[in-house]
Parts: C-alpha cells; structure tokens; sequence
C-alpha cells in the first residue's frame, strides 16, 4: 500500500460508518465526525435487498444482521379497490430473499464495527464548513477550531446536508407534502413473517407490513407504515385517536390485533420524503455518498441499500489509492454508480409524480403497475431486477467488488449474480 490517505467522513449514519470501516481496515487514517452524541437511534423497519446483504457481507456483517432480522422471501401488494394483486418472489442465487430489520438494530451493528476499525471518532461535533487553501483541504467547526487537511473528505451527513453545496451548488432537492407515519408493532396475526405486505385501498391510502425479527419474548414484530403528509397528521393528531384507531382497524381487519396495542399519537413517528439529485457528486478532494448525494422516495425501500452501496463501491476506489490519484479515484467512484444510481433516481420521480396524482389518471396507473403489465414475463423479471437492487449495475465488476473485501476479511469467495431470467 502507498503511504495511507488522511480521510474525514462527515457524518456517522449507513454510509459514512460503512465507508469509513472498509478504509481504516486497509489503513487509511480515517476521522469521523458525527454531530450527534451516540445513540441508538428510533426508526422504522428497514428492507435490505440483495444488494444491501452483498454489501454488509463484504463488511462482514451478514450472519449478525440476518440472525436480529427476519428473512423476506416475497412481496405482496394488493390493492382493495381493483381486487388485484402482485407478488414478487426472489429468485435463486447467493441472496435468495432479502432481510427486514430494524433501524436502531442495523446501526448498533455498523457502530461496534466502527468503533473497533476506526480509532478517531469524534460524536457532538459539528462541521461547520470545508475551506481549501494553499492546496489543503480543512474542515472548520462549529466551536471555531479547525481539522485537518485532509486528503480526503466524504459528505455523508444526510438528506439536510449543507456541506454538500461544496461540491455543486446544483443540487435538486424537492421536498415532498407526503410523508408516512411508522410504529412498531406485533406482526398481526393474519400476516406472514416471511413477506412484505403492501395494502392499496384506492388510489390515495397504502398500508406497508414490514416483519423486522422477534423480540425477547419470542414475538414476531413487525414495522407498520400508513402514508399521511404533514397536514393530514397535524389534523389527526387534533381529533381522537381511539376513534381513528378503530377506523383503520375496521377497513383494515389483518391489522386489528397489533392496534390493540396503540395508546396514542406519540407512539407513530412521522417521516416527511425529500427527493435530492445531484448532477456531480466529487470535486478533486470531496464526495458525496448516501442521501447527502440522492434521496428517492421510502416506497421503494432503497436507501439504505443504496448507501452500502455507495460505502464499499467508493471503499474500493480509494484503498489503494495515493494523494495524487485521489481525482481519478473519485471520479473512477462516479462513474461505477452513476448507471445505477441514476436509474433509481427516475424510478424514484415516477412513483412519487404517480403517488401524487388525484383522480381517474392515478388510479388506472396503480392499477395497470399491479395488474396486466406487472404479470408479463419480461416486465416482471425486470421488475424483480430493480428490486433486489441491481437495476443499472454492471454485476461483474460489482462482484469483484464485493468479493474484493470478503477475500481481503478471508471470507469464501461467492457467486453474487441473480440470473433474471430465472424468474
């Protein structure tokens, strides 16, 4: 190896934890920097793909995240209105299923691994600004002291992200009034732990039943979803909750016996969706990864996949890189994701321009998603590819990727590829 780079990863969610353990394993001298002060954080349920489970097996994290997680071997969709429904079922291959799990348990694990990879990690600071002079690149804090320089500086502090105007002031960032409430709950009765539920009730109302694992007492839990934007929530929360409650229960009944439970408002968490692209995501010395570079819609359950994507793709532009190569490895890193990260873009603005149109055009488009076109066999293998995360992906040279770190952890080396055609 040449004489190890000097990185600062702003921001310690999926991403930054990822990319920052990958380099300080190949001896980069790796600094991060997260505002908060450790935690676990609250959260929804989180779907990892196959994609995401190539990933965190090349982190080395796949046995532990699989036994807190719960297998997902298909997708149901139905829509109550039209009578329709649409299964994806994953096809053979090294990941024949995908993973739900909790968010707080998927980030406990990212952050023992960091902590025991990565000696400097700095919580409660705040990166105020990146400034670059005399050639150097530093960070200024909120408290006026400066870090660095830095060979290299990593973006990944999420969707609000100010830092990233550093690389391009042109960055889209469309803010959406929908959102969704979350809680977790019992897995209800009539819902089978080895698949995600999607519930349409016409055209304006969706239901999503995550399983995420089982609890202490040997429970099945799951993540329930229920799309409301900000309005919608501000005047639920002013009405009665026991009568809203018993609503939802009475047109959804498989949901009846894990509302029981619910007391009131605080216990769902309102997640509001923002869309950010970003035309470039590097300069010679900084990158963009995760949300911080693109946010797509939650409904199709690929941010945190896309993310350890990012994590290990960038991980392996740069382990073996020197400081005077760190441009061409940046931008070596922009075009291996560009292709694919460019395609969930444009699924991202499809569903949400869909999810947002009222009346008759809406309606017959959800339909036609979950009816005739989703049941040709050349749309449906495609449709099962875009699932499991690998729609844009060149699949050779992200197994040589992947099994680049898996080899390098002395982990076996894997067939990755799903052949689509087996579907």
């Amino acid at each position: 190896m040449t004489t190890p780079l000097h990185i600062a990863v702003i921001g310690a969610g999926i991403a930054g934890m990822s990319v920052a353990i990958l380099l300080s394993r190949h001896g980069h001298r790796v600094t991060v920097f997260e505002r908060r002060q450790p935690s676990v954080p609250q959260g929804a349920g989180l779907l990892l793909q196959p994609v995401g489970l190539d990933a965190l097996r090349a982190l080395g994290l796949l046995a532990s995240i699989e036994s807190q997680g719960t297998r997902i071997d298909r997708i149901c969709r139905v829509d109550t209105a039209s009578a329709t429904a649409f299964r994806v079922v994953y096809p053979s291959g090294l990941h024949d299923h995908a993973v739900g799990i909790r968010r707080p348990a998927l980030y406990r694990s990212l952050w023992n691994a960091l902590t025991n990879a990565c000696t400097d990690v700095r919580s409660g600071v705040c990166v105020h600004d990146i400034a670059t002079s005399d050639g150097a690149t530093w960070l200024t804090l909120d408290d006026g002291g400066k870090s660095g320089p830095y060979d290299v500086i990593v973006v990944s502090d999420g969707v609000h992200s100010r830092l990233r105007l550093r690389v391009t002031p042109s960055v889209e960032v469309a803010r959406r009034e929908q959102g969704a409430l979350s809680v977790d709950v019992l897995l209800p009765a009539a819902c089978d732990p080895g698949q995600l539920l999607q519930i349409h009730h016409g055209h304006e109302e969706y239901i999503g039943v995550l399983p995420t694992g089982v609890d202490e007492r040997g429970k099945h839990r799951a993540t329930l979803f229920i799309n409301k934007s900000q309005s919608q929530v501000e005047a639920l929360e002013r009405g009665d909750f026991d009568a809203w409650r018993l609503a939802l229960a009475s047109k959804y009944p498989e949901l009846h016996n894990s509302l029981d439970g619910l007391t009131g408002f605080d216990a769902l968490q309102h997640w509001s969706f923002a869309h950010v692209r970003m035309q470039t995501w590097h300069t010679k010395h900084l990158v963009c990864i995760g949300d911080a570079a693109h946010a797509f819609d939650p409904q199709l359950g690929m941010g945190a996949n896309m993310a350890l994507a990012d994590a290990i793709t960038l991980a392996a532009a740069l382990r073996l890189t020197g400081a005077p190569q760190v441009p061409i490895a940046l931008a070596a890193y922009q075009a291996a994701r560009e292709s694919q990260l460019r395609t969930y873009e444009t699924a991202s603005r499809t569903l949400s321009t869909l999810a947002d149109s009222a009346g008759a055009f809406g309606a017959a488009a959800n339909r036609l998603a979950s009816g005739f076109a989703s049941k040709l066999p050349f749309v449906k293998r495609r449709i099962v590819h875009a699932v499991c995360g690998y729609a844009g992906l060149e699949m050779t040279q992200w197994q040589r990727t992947v099994d680049m770190f898996s080899t390098f952890r002395g982990g076996p080396r894997r067939t990755l590829a799903i052949d689509p055609t087996s579907v």
